[in-house]
């Protein structure tokens, strides 16, 4: 039997769905596995009309989301090969501190995966794979390993794009072939793999008494023991560009994936030492982001950027039937309370309800458009912050 954990996940390579708890100091997707915020201060009826934006701040070029922890705020950007590391005010915007070091900029610029609180460290893996352990009080570094030298690291054609996933006394990233384990404490190797990497985050699960995790590969899917680094059960998954940029979805013992590139999704069950097909169709081609999960149906992105029949679908995990979908254009979405709140690349912020029979949309707004909003909305306190790939981050009252 496979249980899946409450984790902090990342997606992607471009497109990050954080889904962050109230009044909690929150990584990435947060403590709910399934994708779905509880916020009671969160009032669909705000983004009506013009929204009142309490603050913006300029990050420089990426996709990295934000992490909050008590009164900051944390993120990163790049200028000129040039990557920063923001702590903000998060009540003001105003920086507390930042550093910077240097990284090539990249194809599609500036760094993609989201920042990594754990208690007093702050973990940033760039696009080029370096990895820094940096006090989050004062920015100062504790260590930083560079995979390129140490682990003869290939990034993706887009770069390295996988938040760093904490694991008892581990970082686990998508790095190499098959994963990178490190001790959070001084980056020691715990085992690592060389090779190309993958754009998706770590998921870890369990497997009787077995901590595992799967890794989304840049053309095939692994199960890995966390202890060992040892690889176990596979599946082949290849697009034409190998980009397998969202994070798989563990539902009990069984493993939802999805691809864009006209590549769709499946779902698999998962045994002790083996995975069994269930179905597979292209309800759902996911290009860069995750998924929402309630009550049996699958919420996410089916299209490409720049994509104007792009949607968002509502499928039935039984046997990944479309229950519905609304074409609005590529984005993202996350889930907050029995609400879906979906933000599109050019700056279209909907609300509709949480529903799998209907998309019933109850709210919309419109973002000042400055470069293309492919990082995914992040709702926390009654506050909804939303970031451009020019680095134009929003911070919008929705009490």
């Amino acid at each position: 039997m496979v249980k899946s954990l409450k984790r902090m996940m990342v997606s992607i390579f471009i497109l990050i769905l954080p889904f962050p708890v109230f009044s909690r100091d929150v990584n990435w997707r947060g403590t709910d596995e399934y994708g779905i915020a509880s916020d009671p201060t969160f009032n669909p009826d705000t983004l009506k009309g013009n929204p009142k934006i309490l603050w913006q701040a300029e990050l420089g070029r990426g996709y990295s989301n934000v992490v909050l922890s008590g009164d900051y705020l944390y993120t990163t950007g790049s200028e000129w090969n040039v990557n920063k590391v923001y702590c903000l005010n998060r009540k003001s915007g105003k920086v507390v501190w930042t550093i910077q070091y240097k990284c090539a900029s990249g194809n599609y610029p500036g760094p993609k995966a989201t920042p990594v609180l754990d208690g007093d460290n702050l973990y940033i893996f760039s696009q080029e794979g370096q990895l820094h352990c940096l006090d989050s009080k004062t920015g100062k570094i504790k260590w930083m390993k560079d995979f390129k030298k140490l682990a003869n690291l290939k990034p993706p054609s887009w770069g390295q794009a996988g938040t760093p996933v904490i694991l008892g006394n581990m970082i686990l990233l998508n790095a190499g072939d098959g994963g990178i384990a490190l001790n959070k404490t001084n980056g020691a190797f715990l085992w690592k793999t060389s090779g190309t990497s993958g754009y998706a985050t770590v998921v870890p699960f369990k497997s009787r008494d077995s901590q595992m995790a799967a890794i989304f590969g840049y053309d095939t899917l692994y199960s890995v023991d966390v202890k060992t680094g040892k690889k176990g059960w596979s599946v082949n998954w290849k697009n034409s560009s190998n980009v397998n940029a969202a994070d798989p979805l563990i539902i009990d013992n069984r493993i939802f994936i999805s691809s864009d590139y006209n590549r769709g999704c499946a779902l698999f069950e998962i045994t002790d030492n083996s995975i069994k097909k269930i179905w597979e169709n292209k309800t759902i081609s996911s290009h860069v982001g995750s998924f929402i999960y309630k009550d049996g149906f699958i919420y996410g992105i089916n299209g490409s950027p720049s994509g104007s029949g792009s949607s968002i679908n509502c499928i039935d995990v039984k046997n990944g039937k479309s229950q519905w979908k609304a074409v609005k254009g590529f984005g993202s979405l996350v889930g907050v309370n029995n609400y879906i709140v979906f933000l599109g690349e050019k700056g279209d912020l909907l609300v509709a309800r949480l529903f799998a029979d209907k998309y019933v949309e109850v709210a919309g707004t419109k973002l000042p458009k400055k470069g293309l909003f492919w990082t995914a909305p992040y709702v926390m306190d009654g506050r909804l912050y939303a970031r451009s790939d020019r680095g134009n981050l929003y911070c919008i009252d929705v009490k």
